[in-house]
């Protein structure tokens, strides 16, 4: 899993500058990403399913800056192809979704992409 990370990571700095594997810290300024990988294997390939969820605490209320941020790592990764030494993944959209929080001033979205990933042989 961490080779994927290693070449997701990257990518997803090339959006935004804040961003971070499973949890932010408490003290991280507004907007931000954070991302999990999940690696299912089947056969001679491998399920990879990416979760990248955008966070923002926005003094308006506003939801505009979250969803044009979210919208660029769509625009980035929806049909991406990321080839490395040791694998080729496609990357394919497949949910988007608003997440309520308790704390309503907390602006929440999950956007998920699933891919099958190859390993190259050596």
């Amino acid at each position: 899993m961490y080779n994927i990370r290693k070449a997701i990571q990257p990518i997803l700095k090339s959006i935004h500058p804040l961003v971070f594997f499973e949890t932010a810290p408490n003290d991280t300024d507004t907007p931000y990403l954070t991302y999990v990988i999940q690696v299912y294997p089947e056969g001679d390939r491998k399920l990879v399913v990416v979760e990248i969820d955008g966070w923002d605490i926005p003094n308006d209320g506003s939801t505009v800056e979250l969803e044009r941020l979210m919208q660029t790592v769509n625009d980035e990764l929806d049909k991406k192809t990321i080839q490395t030494d040791e694998f080729v993944l496609t990357l394919f959209g497949d949910r988007q979704i608003l997440v309520e929080e308790d704390d309503k001033r907390i602006k929440h979205r999950n956007f998920t992409y699933q891919g099958y990933m190859y390993e190259r042989s050596e």
